[in-house]
């Protein structure tokens, strides 16, 4: 691989031990890369184009696979081409902290053309404004899974810290969730409640919410408007869906309307506790009382 894109023997042999402990395949060094898992041959195939000391690197998602160790290590060995050897890193990821903690420039593209070039941080805020998903009336239609219908859910969506439609947030920071519903059967506001569950990308609920216990009233203002304020956003990086419920505040096993998993959206990871570490993705688990990534 490495003569193929343009190492000498020479170059090759010289590089060889660093380029597989550089990977973390040196245990396999001898299988044959058919029998790698996808994982693995990323590694190698980072590993051995980030030693070609190349004069552009175009390095597109390998983060997205791969430990956390590795993903240090990759981070580093790109500050290590961009900042200390003074070579240029195209970086191509929808990684939000690792370009934010990267690159000093972004480029936004949408359907092969560019919609932004400039500064990192704006760049960021640009992408998490234009790519908020919203759920659909089919969507909408799929997720209904219960509920008598005297209140409809019509339209659900997460907006960022600063009040726009998005689909990607940043752990620490605020975040709300809103709900739009038509009160069909014009339920009294006070028998009302809005709940919002959170499950992770294997479906397991890692938090939930409801309006009564935070505190959160109805106005006939704000009756087919419903905002549920999680300030900050306590979640570890990851994908993750919302579940969402109207339900009566007395009986509490009556639903009105319930949709599950109606929308999905990712967290990025951040040093939330301005402690030099970024906070681990969901890829940590505790098993036995030990952590393990």
């Amino acid at each position: 691989n490495g003569a193929i894109l343009g190492m000498s023997k020479a170059e090759i042999r010289s590089k060889i031990d660093e380029i597989i402990d550089f990977s973390g395949c040196a245990m396999y060094v001898d299988t044959p890369v058919k029998r790698y898992s996808s994982g693995m041959r990323v590694r190698l195939a980072f590993a051995v184009a980030a030693h070609l000391e190349p004069e552009i690197l175009i390095v597109d998602e390998v983060l997205a696979v791969g430990d956390a160790e590795f993903q240090k290590k990759a981070i580093g060995k790109m500050q290590d081409i961009s900042r200390g050897e003074g070579r240029t890193v195209i970086f191509v990821s929808h990684d939000m902290s690792a370009i934010q903690s990267l690159c000093h420039r972004v480029i936004v593209l949408k359907d092969g053309a560019s919609i932004y070039d400039g500064d990192t941080k704006k760049g960021v805020q640009f992408y998490l404004s234009n790519t908020a998903t919203q759920a659909s009336d089919d969507s909408i239609a799929a997720a209904r899974v219960a509920g008598d219908g005297a209140l409809l859910i019509t339209d659900v969506w997460i907006e960022d810290e600063k009040r726009q439609r998005v689909s990607e947030l940043t752990v620490g920071k605020n975040a709300a969730v809103m709900l739009q519903f038509n009160n069909i059967s014009q339920v009294d506001l006070d028998d009302i409640v809005a709940g919002v569950v959170i499950h992770d990308h294997k479906q397991h609920k890692v938090a939930d919410f409801y309006s009564d216990e935070m505190g959160v009233t109805f106005t006939q203002q704000s009756a087919e408007l419903i905002e549920l304020n999680l300030e900050p956003l306590q979640l570890r990086g990851g994908k993750y869906s919302l579940t969402v419920v109207l339900q009566h505040s007395k009986i509490r096993a009556h639903a009105f309307d319930l949709l599950e998993h109606v929308i999905s959206f990712d967290v990025f990871s951040a040093d939330v506790y301005n402690s030099g570490v970024t906070a681990r993705a969901t890829n940590v688990a505790l098993i036995a009382g030990k952590f393990t990534a």
